[in-house]
C-alpha cells in the first residue's frame, strides 16, 4: 500500500478525532500555513460564487428605468417597458444651470414623488 493511502485510510478512520489533531499539530508550520490558505481561499472562492449566482438570479436588467431627465411635463419616461412615471405632490423640474448634468426632478422631501402603475414583472 502506498504511503498516501495509508494517510487516506488512517484519516478516514478518524476523521475530526484528536488524532487528526495530533498530525495537524506535528506538521510543520509552512505546512500549516498552506493548509490555512488554500482553506481560506476555497471558502473564499465558495462564498464569491453563492453572491455571483444570487446577483444572476434578478435577471440582466433592471425592470424599469427612469432617467428623469425630460425637463417638462407631468411625467417621466421609463426607457425600460413602457412604465411611465406620474409626478406627484408638487414634484418640480429644474434646467440645466440647476443641476449636475442636463434637466432633472426636483423633490423636495414633502410629500413629493413619482408614482407609477401596476405592471406584470413577467
Amino acid at each position: 500500500m502506498t504511503k498516501i493511502k495509508k494517510i487516506v485510510n488512517k484519516l478516514s478512520n478518524k476523521i475530526f478525532s484528536v488524532s487528526v489533531f495530533r498530525y495537524f499539530a506535528k506538521l510543520s508550520t509552512t505546512r500549516k500555513r498552506q493548509i490555512v490558505f488554500v482553506g481560506a481561499i476555497t471558502a473564499i472562492l465558495v462564498a464569491s460564487s453563492v453572491i455571483i449566482l444570487a446577483a444572476n438570479n434578478r435577471g440582466d436588467s433592471p425592470y424599469i428605468y427612469l432617467r428623469m431627465d425630460e425637463g417638462a411635463a407631468s411625467t417621466t419616461n421609463d426607457s425600460m417597458n413602457n412604465v411611465d412615471g406620474t409626478l406627484q405632490g408638487g414634484a418640480t423640474w429644474k434646467q440645466e444651470d440647476e443641476c449636475v448634468s442636463g434637466k432633472c426632478l426636483y423633490l423636495d422631501g414633502d410629500g413629493d414623488y413619482v408614482s407609477i402603475p401596476d405592471f406584470s414583472l413577467e
